[in-house]
């Protein structure tokens, strides 16, 4: 009786356009794995080197390579280029493309930059006098 209920609650379901598979397989069918896989080729290295520039700028900061304008000044540049590439991404001609894809990439990775620097202006040391 309850397997009767299930598969009368989800073709309920898929009749009313909540679920748009019909059965197990198609849930995970290889399509939507290799979906899966190529969407994560993408994501780890773009959150690795996300953490990578969110880290290393905070570490220049604590060596005194740069004074505290320019930090301030990186992180309103970058911010508002990120505006800028994030609108052209978005920009129908340019979604789903790979115009797109690398602009996505750059958006996430001058996002990183902004919030290195604003972390940078917490941890910046001032040089010692020569």
């Amino acid at each position: 009786m309850h397997e009767n209920a299930l598969s009368l609650s989800l073709s309920l379901l898929s009749l009313g356009g909540l679920l748009q598979f019909n059965s197990a397989y198609e849930r995970f069918a290889p399509q939507c794995l290799a979906i899966f896989i190529s969407g994560v080729t993408v994501l780890l290295p773009l959150a690795i080197a996300c953490l990578a520039v969110i880290i290393a700028i905070p570490i220049a900061a604590a060596r005194a390579h740069l004074h505290i304008p320019a930090y301030a000044g990186l992180a309103f540049l970058s911010f508002l280029l990120a505006l800028l590439i994030g609108w052209l991404s978005g920009m129908r001609t340019i979604s789903g493309t790979v115009t797109g894809l690398c602009l996505s990439v750059s958006f996430f990775l001058l996002i990183a930059c902004t919030a290195g620097c604003i972390l940078a202006l917490f941890f910046y040391r001032h040089p010692p006098d020569a």
